[in-house]
C-alpha cells in the first residue's frame, strides 16, 4: 500500500510540474463595415493534429452544395474531441485558458446564431518554449 501512495505522489509532482502556456485573446466580427468584439463565442483548444487540419481544410474548400454537410462533421468533431481547455468569450469578447506547453496548437472559435449557421473562426498558434501567447479569432478575415 505505501508504494501506491508514492506512486501516486510522485506522479502529481510530476504533473504539477509540467509547463503551462497562459492562452489570451478575443474574438471579433465585422458590423457595419468595422471590427467589433464578440461575446459568447465557444472557444476550444486542441493539439494540432491531422484530422482537424483536414476537417477545417474541407470545409474551406468546400463548395455552396455541401458546406454545411463539411461544417457540420467539422462541429461534431470540436463539440466531442477533448479539448486541452474550452471557455468562453466574455462580454467584452475576451478569452484566457491555461494548457500544457506543446509545439502547435489550434484555437477554434465557434457560435451558434440564427442569422449565421456558419460561423466559425480559427488561428493556428505555436506554444513551444513560450508561457504566454496572444490569439485574435476574427470573423472578418476570410477564413
Amino acid at each position: 500500500m505505501t508504494r501506491r501512495i508514492l506512486i501516486l505522489i510522485v506522479g502529481t509532482c510530476a504533473f504539477l510540474n509540467a509547463a503551462q502556456v497562459v492562452v489570451t485573446g478575443v474574438t471579433s466580427d465585422c458590423i457595419a463595415s468595422s471590427s467589433q468584439r464578440t461575446a459568447g463565442v465557444d472557444v476550444f483548444i486542441f493539439p494540432k493534429s491531422a484530422q482537424l487540419a483536414n476537417l477545417i481544410d474541407s470545409v474551406l474548400k468546400a463548395s455552396d452544395d455541401n458546406v454545411f454537410n463539411r461544417f457540420n462533421k467539422l462541429i461534431k468533431y470540436v463539440k466531442s474531441a477533448k479539448a486541452l481547455s474550452h471557455t468562453k468569450s466574455d462580454n467584452t469578447g475576451s478569452f484566457r485558458a491555461e494548457i500544457p506547453e506543446l509545439d502547435k496548437v489550434i484555437v477554434f472559435g465557434y457560435m451558434e446564431t440564427e442569422d449565421n449557421p456558419l460561423y466559425w473562426m480559427y488561428s493556428e498558434v505555436d506554444t513551444s518554449h513560450r508561457s504566454r501567447v496572444s490569439v485574435a479569432l476574427d470573423y472578418c478575415r476570410p477564413h
